[in-house]
């Protein structure tokens, strides 16, 4: 099985890169030089980001999906082997 790429200019085949690109475009123009900016920028540019909510995850936020997860409990399943 081999790997497969997205052809150059056909944006259409790169749906979740497109997708960020378009949500950073928020945060920074096209051809930014992050060496400009201080962390402390590019971390609050991140935290807003990752801290957005997702139509899929009923406008939940990442961290609050897993958090409920993780806060699940843990079902052990009964396997005896003989």
């Amino acid at each position: 099985m081999g790997a497969q790429s997205a052809e150059l200019r056909e944006s259409w085949q790169r749906g979740p890169n497109e997708n960020t690109n378009c949500l950073l475009r928020q945060y920074f123009s096209t051809r930014t030089d992050f060496l400009r900016y201080s962390r402390v920028h590019l971390k609050k540019a991140a935290h807003h980001l990752n801290e957005r909510p997702h139509k899929a995850l009923e406008f939940e936020t990442r961290r609050s999906g897993v958090t409920a997860v993780l806060r699940r409990p843990v079902e052990i399943a009964n396997n005896s082997v003989k």
